[in-house]
């Protein structure tokens, strides 16, 4: 057994500690001990009121708390007891204290300080080494008194032996001192080998203690690394009100927050304004709660403000009694797999194609403080607590919904949960024991991404690799996980998750796309191919029109130039429409070229505003030129611009009611032209926009709209303003009017 000195600085500090909080109550704890022991020595003082019995007592362990902060402790109780020598040395009477007196004065006093360590520190060394501390103290104050009882006897026999006539009286109290040093000397054994029987036992409860805490901290480290593995996922826990505790790996990469950030901060951080305000993140934990876990897709907020669409799990977790102690939260970004979607959505709206995806769930859980106790009651109790963490942390994993299973070197099976043995159709008893080739030759050796993962020490994927099961074949997303350790990786995770659903709704995805693009292509070309053979008859109506409109064959009566004016206008009307389409067909085959130029602006509008004032006094519209004049040159197809100004103030005039106004404007900022045509129409709803610049719009597709048109002219005039590397966009608000606009490079 090692020496503890009375003066180290464990008891100096336990010292200190009760000295400046608990003397007051150790005073009076120290005298009910007393009581409760039977203390003859009290009996001295039975007569003194409890108050100064009281401040007393204080004053002595404030000598001897002093003492031991100072070192001294030892010292100040033998200068007590040579005092109490001085006192006595006149005779020895017959009520005088008895040895054994100051052995239970002692024990009390040592019961008190005992008393009050668990209130000091949860640290086990600290702990023992002020119980070996106290224990030895008291240990060399005892053989000082019996020391002090021994000097006392001898004077008594000296003095016995100066007088016969007291010799009879003094060799019976000298036997009877001798028997009872005797007895206290037993004592003082029995309480050596009562402090080495403590210290044994005290050593093997530590011994116990360690062992099953290293083996519950070792497999929660393994769930642990595993959870910190995951980047794919973040994973994270919540307490019961949505307050973050836990982060992981993958949860930093895909929110942004640092750990130090967001634990302690509330889960709501994660949500649009709109879906707070509604109350969504609450309904969510609700739902959790009461149904077990549920799953949620929609849009979230990064730490940048950046917006992802998320799939998300949420799982409510209870302890053994069932009462909730939080949430597990498993987070994915879906973005891409959202916009592939919304892409094949925008070419074909009756394509609708949802892929779900199973995510693996794993919890990270925090380790508890090893808090170890001096006394077994306290050592047992920390052990069922690490045990129950351990069961917590196998229902984790056991109940995952992501398939998991551990691998040694040997590539044997250490244990699987039961989403893994239903993943390949066994019984999970089927695995422990068994080698990876014998089970699951699809994934045994040569298999060098287990093999990177053994010599990397990082997470290695395997994306839908295929597995052929008896009577199914499955692809699964896998990610082979190291558990690293000081000594190397002793063996690594299978994290699988079933895609099969996902690769096929996948394939089917690009087979119909592939369709849609090839019929798109044969469309193109009738749409060509129709343009080229319509111009012929067309130009042949109007060529012979106009020479019966002139009368170049003879007058004709206004009757019959009334209806060839219109034959006329449709024939102007069809050709233009014969023109968007061989745009249109020129810009998708990319056939299409400009012919820049330097130009001015000013005089393009006006010469398009000029054309097209007719059609506006017709549907009594006031059209309004304020492009100044001084706008610079720039280098263009006029051609083209002219083509987009005919487009927008057309569609203008086409959607303002009679009386209204049309306002062209153009200014110069940041190196570029913009130009914009401003109405009083009858506007557009916000959700039309998106779908204005698409071909063949017609925001009014019904049989009885009052426009006519394709609905090519505002997606050519995007074609033709993004070949000049321009902009084009629009701002309306539905019943007050539009605003089109177009920047051009000055």
């Amino acid at each position: 057994m090692r020496a503890v000195l009375p003066d180290n600085q464990a008891l100096k500090a336990y010292a200190g500690f009760l000295r400046g909080h608990r003397l007051e109550e150790l005073s009076q704890l120290n005298l009910d001990l007393a009581r409760k022991l039977d203390v003859p020595l009290l009996r001295l003082f039975a007569e003194v009121p409890e108050a100064v019995l009281l401040e007393q007592t204080r004053l002595g362990l404030e000598k001897l708390l002093a003492g031991f902060v100072a070192g001294t402790a030892l010292e100040v109780t033998l200068a007590g007891l040579r005092d109490w020598e001085a006192d006595r040395l006149p005779g020895i009477p017959k009520d005088a204290i008895e040895p054994s007196d100051l052995v239970l004065a002692d024990a009390a006093q040592k019961q008190a300080l005992l008393g009050f360590l668990a209130d000091y520190s949860t640290d086990r060394e600290t702990l023992l080494a002020i119980v070996l501390a106290l224990e030895g103290h008291y240990l060399q104050a005892q053989q000082a008194s019996f020391e002090l009882f021994t000097r006392l006897r001898r004077v008594a026999v000296e003095r016995a032996m100066r007088s016969e006539a007291v010799q009879t009286a003094t060799q019976a109290a000298n036997e009877e001192l001798s028997a009872q040093g005797e007895e206290l000397l037993n004592q003082q054994e029995e309480l050596q080998q009562l402090y080495a029987e403590l210290r044994a036992h005290t050593d093997h409860v530590e011994a116990e203690v360690v062992g099953r805490t290293r083996e519950v901290l070792a497999q929660a480290r393994l769930v642990e690394l595993l959870v910190a593995s995951v980047v794919d996922y973040a994973i994270f826990v919540l307490d019961p009100e949505g307050t973050v505790l836990t982060w992981n790996l993958g949860a930093r990469r895909l929110k942004g927050y640092e750990e130090s950030e967001i634990v302690g901060q509330p889960h709501t951080r994660f949500y649009l304004p709109e879906d707070v305000l509604a109350g969504r993140p609450a309904w969510l934990l609700e739902q959790a709660k009461a149904l077990g876990h549920v799953e949620d897709e929609g849009w979230r907020v990064r730490k940048d403000g950046s917006r992802f669409w998320a799939d998300v799990v949420i799982t409510a977790l209870r302890d053994e009694q069932g009462a909730l102690v939080g949430f597990a939260k498993v987070t994915r970004d879906l973005t891409d797999r959202r916009a592939a979607e919304e892409a094949i959505a925008a070419r074909n709206e009756e394509l609708h194609v949802a892929n779900e995806e199973l995510t693996a769930q794993a919890e990270e859980l925090a380790t508890q403080q090893e808090e170890l106790q001096h006394l077994a009651e306290q050592f047992r109790g920390r052990s069922i607590e690490l045990a129950t963490e351990k069961a917590f942390i196998e229902s984790i994993i056991t109940n995952a919904p992501a398939a998991i299973a551990y691998l040694d070197r040997e590539l044997e099976f250490g244990w699987v949960n039961a989403a893994f043995a239903t993943l390949l159709g066994l019984p999970p008893d089927a695995f422990p024991g068994r080698r990876l080739d014998d089970l699951v030759p699809d994934l045994a050796s040569p298999n060098p991404r287990i093999q990177e993962a053994f010599a990397s020490g990082r997470p290695v994927g395997a994306p839908a690799f295929p597995l052929v099961r008896p009577g199914r074949s499955l692809r699964a997303d896998l990610t082979y996980v190291p558990i690293a350790s000081p000594d190397g990786v002793p063996g690594l995770l299978i994290m699988a998750s079933d895609v099969t659903a996902r690769e096929e709704a996948g394939r089917l995805q690009a087979e119909r796309l592939a369709q849609l693009e090839q019929v798109d292509r044969m469309k193109d070309e009738f749409l060509s191919i129709l343009s080229h053979e319509l111009r012929t008859p067309i130009n042949a109506i109007m060529g012979f029109g106009s020479i019966l409109d002139d009368e170049l064959e003879g007058p004709l009566a206004p009757t019959q130039h009334t209806y060839m004016r219109k034959i006329l206008a449709g024939a102007d009307a069809l050709m233009a429409l014969v023109n968007d389409l061989l745009d249109m067909s020129r810009i998708r085959a990319g056939k299409f070229a400009l012919d820049p130029r330097p130009i001015r602006l000013p005089e393009i509008v006006a010469a398009v505003v000029a054309n097209l004032e007719p059609l506006a006094d017709q549907k009594q519209l006031q059209l309004v030129n304020e492009v100044p004049e001084e706008l610079p040159m720039q280098r263009a197809d006029e051609q083209r611009v002219a083509q987009v100004l005919v487009n927008l103030l057309g569609n203008a005039i086409k959607f303002t009611p009679a009386g209204g106004t049309i306002i062209v404007r153009a200014t110069r900022r940041d190196g570029r032209i913009r130009c914009e045509v401003q109405d009083t129409g009858i506007g557009i709803a916000p959700g039309d926009i998106p779908r204005l610049f698409q071909r063949f719009t017609q925001l009014d597709s019904s049989n009885t709209r009052r426009a006519g048109g394709t609905g090519l002219g505002l997606s050519i005039s995007k074609a033709l303003v993004e070949a000049h590397g321009g902009q084009i966009g629009v701002q309306s608000e539905l019943g007050k009017g539009s605003m089109f606009w177009f920047e051009l490079p000055a």
